[in-house]
């Protein structure tokens, strides 16, 4: 909802891939920055929505004899949200919950072409793990190690939350106003030098609290999520176009039904 250019990177790059999407009827939110401000009562009448819209998708796909694979995220976030369903009762078959990262990456091994200079990124750590079915304290570098393989950079990883995120930044100022000072110390310590690097993020609501951060100290760096940053790796600077110039290409097969569930 915040970048739409996320959600049109991950489709862009499932379709590049050979795959078909199902998308849900309309728009959906995980409703997780609800459930952790203490509205349960709205948080349980979202997750009812929610679970509507999957279902009527994924009963649209098993109609039309289409094998689902996975329920994808582009926000840690919003999986830990979609866990909250019972995903099960929705399919006949079992279907796990995956960041599009994650299940794209044996796909798009090999794919993505060098930079023309060495360039090192940084992966900002959210503070819900993108990397599905790993140890929580684990996840961030495992999620920088397969950036790493794909994108043929070194990746460090940064820590520590970026105190923008969900309603806690409105709700505790006074703690969240900490957590931004020691996140801005330590991705000062990542720019010692007067290179330009590349902060990715996994999360779309972290997007919005590094760009502020970055621009607010004027850091040599440019926020993107680490799908964009691949999907133009991949196919160049005009990638969106793609969708509307070139017949040939997969991307231009989004509105037929498909092959997965993405739903950020």
């Amino acid at each position: 909802k915040f970048f739409p250019e996320i959600g049109l990177a991950a489709l862009t790059l499932l379709a590049d891939c050979g795959l078909h999407i199902v998308l849900p009827p309309q728009h959906i939110c995980c409703g997780y920055p609800l459930l952790s401000a203490g509205c349960s009562k709205t948080f349980g009448s979202m997750q009812e929505r929610t679970q509507e819209a999957l279902s009527t998708a994924l009963l649209q796909a098993e109609k039309a004899s289409l094998r689902i694979e996975a329920i994808l995220t582009s926000c840690g976030t919003c999986r830990a949200g979609l866990e909250n369903l019972d995903v099960n009762a929705i399919s006949s078959e079992q279907v796990p919950l995956q960041d599009v990262l994650q299940f794209l990456h044996p796909r798009l091994h090999g794919q993505i072409p060098a930079l023309d200079r060495e360039q090192s990124l940084i992966y900002h750590s959210s503070c819900h793990a993108a990397w599905a079915n790993v140890p929580q304290d684990k996840a961030a570098v495992i999620y920088a190690k397969h950036v790493e393989s794909l994108a043929q950079n070194s990746v460090t990883v940064s820590d520590y939350c970026c105190a923008e995120s969900g309603l806690g930044a409105l709700t505790s100022p006074h703690i969240y106003n900490k957590l931004r000072k020691r996140k801005t110390a330590g991705l000062k310590e990542l720019a010692v030098d007067d290179n330009s690097r590349r902060l990715l993020v996994s999360c779309p609501s972290c997007k919005i609290g590094l760009s502020r951060i970055v621009r607010n100290n004027k850091l040599n760096m440019q926020v993107e999520h680490t799908l964009e940053h691949l999907v133009h790796r991949r196919l160049g600077p005009n990638w969106r176009d793609l969708l509307l110039t070139d017949p040939a290409h997969p991307s231009r097969a989004l509105p037929p039904t498909p092959y997965l569930a993405e739903t950020r």
